[in-house]
């Protein structure tokens, strides 16, 4: 994806999941930067399908179309209904390793734990994310290798040339009935 396609995705992300109130955002004490973001939606099986639209890039409705087979995941080969999506976890490179994305990861968990929630999805695609998630007991759900990926409306390997560890992305999930079982006996 170019550059602009990858911020105009980030822009729809954006304003889908803000307005839900289960994002966070990390910012410089100093020059109050925006420095990183985690995006979270819940109600995914709600969401309309994506339609097939001149507005929308094809890659974009590509990416989209892989997120909703993704989001069926854990609802269809597990039974997990109260979940949500951690769409996006970034941090400035300017302030990476140091921590920003594990403290964002854990205070959206902490969030959704007291809001109810008994899962927290998230799809890796970087060695870094992966060890965030270890951290936090993530269970992998699904490994999906990118080469075999077809999509669904077009039956393509849209995504065979993804450069990616592996060529796979990994579903994990947390499960955050243990830091609701933690925060009650407290």
């Amino acid at each position: 994806m170019t550059k602009e396609e990858i911020l105009s995705y980030a822009d729809e992300i954006a304003r889908d999941a803000i307005p839900q109130g289960i994002s966070l955002g990390a910012f410089d004490d100093v020059t109050n930067e925006l420095v990183g973001v985690t995006f979270g939606e819940c109600d995914l099986y709600r969401k309309p399908k994506i339609k097939n639209d001149n507005r929308t890039p094809i890659k974009i409705q590509y990416l989209q179309r892989l997120y909703e087979w993704f989001e069926l995941i854990p609802r269809i080969e597990h039974g997990i209904t109260s979940i949500l999506l951690a769409d996006v976890l970034a941090v400035s490179t300017q302030y990476s390793n140091r921590g920003i994305g594990t403290e964002l990861t854990i205070r959206q968990a902490n969030l959704l734990a007291d809001l109810g929630f008994t899962f927290l999805l998230s799809f890796i695609t970087s060695e870094k994310a992966l060890a965030i998630h270890a951290k936090l007991g993530s269970k992998c759900l699904k490994k999906v290798d990118m080469r075999t990926y077809r999509d669904s409306r077009t039956g393509e390997a849209v995504f065979k040339h993804a450069e990616l560890k592996d060529n796979c992305i990994q579903v994990m999930c947390i499960d955050l009935r243990n830091l609701q079982s933690i925060k009650s006996k407290a």
